[in-house]
């Protein structure tokens, strides 16, 4: 029986939700369903935070190229009244907490937490930490 090295395969896996949600959150965006619904609010669980800005300024950028008589303001606009993300390990987009909004993104866990390459709750490091005060506004 031919079997696959897990590893790898989980490694792949794993890195793609945020490619699938960029999608979704276009959709939810130019479609002009938060235009419509102003009050909505969208929550991606899991998908990182570090492809955020990026993804925003390229859909921002699309705006005057394309029409999109659906949407009054730019994408960003409706990611940061509209939408949240969740991480759950992910420095590089706490580095960047400030491009995405503090008010736009929150920890999570999958409590109790599985003991993987020594991350646990104890050990986070502090600029990941949810209980780091530097984290939480600044």
């Amino acid at each position: 029986m031919f079997r696959r090295d897990p590893l790898p395969q989980k490694g792949i896996f794993t890195s793609l939700p945020a490619m699938a949600l960029a999608e979704n959150m276009a959709w939810w965006i130019l479609t002009g369903v938060l235009e419509r619904h102003p009050g909505l609010q969208i929550v991606f669980v899991e998908p990182g935070l570090g492809w955020v800005p990026f993804y925003l300024d390229l859909l921002d950028r699309r705006v005057g190229k394309y029409d999109m008589p659906e949407i009054t303001e730019v994408p960003s606009e409706y990611f940061r009244r509209n939408m949240l993300l969740t991480f759950m390990d992910d420095p590089r987009g706490v580095g960047m907490r400030h491009e995405l909004g503090v008010e736009n993104i929150m920890w999570s866990t999958d409590f109790p937490i599985r003991r993987r390459r020594g991350r646990t709750p104890g050990n986070l490091s502090p600029a990941t930490s949810p209980a780091s005060p530097k984290t939480k506004r600044s």
